[in-house]
């Protein structure tokens, strides 16, 4: 995936994530601190009425259905451990993370988001 700038003026990018869970809301806090004001969208996709029409096309067909889920600004869709990874390189965390887009290790990467997603209520009970 290429490089996404956050000076050039561009159409923000956009995460959806799951607003009734801690920690994807914990996650969005954690990378609202992070990146720049207005170059990343977030929409909680708990919130029907927010959801414009527009966005609401998350309609990524191979997406899964409890994926956190990034638009980056040229249209691309990223889910699930992809989308950390990448907010996380955009966060400026890319060489902590980096190894789980690696071929041979992206599948524990994978493997392990889906569990975590899976376990997300469970898990905001920590959070």
């Amino acid at each position: 995936m290429g490089g996404y700038c956050f000076v050039c003026p561009t159409a923000p990018a956009r995460v959806f994530y799951d607003g009734r869970c801690k920690l994807c809301c914990a996650c969005v806090e954690w990378l609202r601190r992070r990146l720049p004001v207005g170059r990343v969208e977030f929409v909680d996709t708990s919130l029907a009425d927010r959801v414009t029409e527009n966005s609401a096309s998350i309609a990524c067909a191979s997406c899964e259905v409890d994926a956190l889920r990034v638009q980056t600004p040229e249209g691309a869709w990223l889910e699930g451990a992809d989308a950390v990874r990448e907010l996380a390189r955009w966060a400026g965390w890319g060489r902590w993370v980096g190894w789980t887009g690696w071929p041979g290790l992206r599948w524990v990467a994978r493997a392990f988001y889906r569990w975590v997603a899976f376990h997300r209520y469970t898990l905001s009970k920590w959070f």
